[in-house]
């Protein structure tokens, strides 16, 4: 469903949706990749999974803006593991799918989360920096020291639910084709799952 990965101080996207709300499938108004900056970090959340659950994250982190932070991190995925259910549509509550996961990045230190309808938001244990169906193509070959673009153009090139531009967070040099990933630097309301919910309306 999606390619993200942190790797050499940056992180970056494929940008491929599906179409589907009610499934697990992305939507494309999501960004899969935001910088928060507010005073105390530089907290990066990387999603893939249900785009509803994917536009929430966005959403939730950007209305803690002010509260992003190593220390702050545990008590805020609590609070979100305790209101995510209620976003789940009938069709993701039947679904052996993981529904969401986050690739987040504070001060360059990674932690790694997944969402299955009925539980909390978990801590990965493998904590492996890349997730989203992709990934597993990422791991074939990110000990060979690639770039961070060229993992995620392998993973696109090997992963039929993965393509599109590519979004980062690091340096874009001019032969590049990828794009800036968005950079939320004041307390703002973002709306995603607003956007996402009247489209569907």
């Amino acid at each position: 469903m999606t390619t993200v990965v942190y790797f050499d101080g940056a992180m970056a996207s494929d940008s491929k949706y599906g179409n589907n709300f009610s499934g697990v499938d992305g939507f494309p108004n999501i960004p899969k990749v935001i910088t928060y900056k507010n005073g105390n970090c530089e907290f990066i959340c990387g999603c893939s999974g249900a785009s509803n659950l994917m536009a929430l994250a966005q959403d939730f982190f950007a209305f803690h803006f002010v509260n992003l932070s190593m220390e702050n991190i545990g008590e805020l995925i609590q609070e979100l593991s305790s209101i995510i259910g209620s976003y789940v549509t009938e069709k993701q509550a039947t679904s052996n799918h993981t529904l969401l996961e986050l690739l987040l990045v504070i001060d360059g230190k990674v932690k790694v989360f997944y969402y299955n309808y009925g539980s909390n938001i978990l801590l990965n244990p493998d904590q492996f920096p890349a997730i989203g169906s992709g990934s597993r193509y990422v791991k074939e070959v990110i000990l060979t020291q690639k770039s961070l673009i060229e993992l995620v153009q392998y993973a696109i090139n090997k992963d039929s639910n993965s393509g599109g531009i590519i979004y980062t967070t690091g340096k874009i040099s001019p032969n590049q084709p990828v794009s800036e990933a968005m950079v939320i630097e004041g307390a703002i309301k973002t709306k995603f799952l607003e956007q996402l919910d009247a489209m569907y309306a």
